[in-house]
């Protein structure tokens, strides 16, 4: 059976970069992609690694500037 989604990260204090300030949740990734920020209820059975990030702080969705690579060309860069 294949998992539904790559990455379940719980327990984070979450920095999402829209200046409000850090609030605890999970974040999602499907494919390397995150999916979804916020209280997430899916099944165990659904994650192929959960991360406990207990007591640190995850701020998803930083750019790399020293990314090569064509934005206009390809949706993921």
């Amino acid at each position: 059976m294949q998992d539904d989604y790559d990455l379940l990260i719980i327990n984070a204090s979450v920095i999402d970069g829209s200046g409000e300030t850090a609030y605890n949740g999970e974040i999602l990734v499907h494919d390397g992609v995150i999916v979804k920020i916020g209280n997430i209820q899916v099944q165990a059975e659904q994650i192929g690694q959960i991360i406990d990030a207990g007591g640190k702080v995850v701020s998803p969705g930083f750019i790399d500037t020293h990314s090569h690579g064509n934005a206009l060309e390809s949706r993921r860069f």
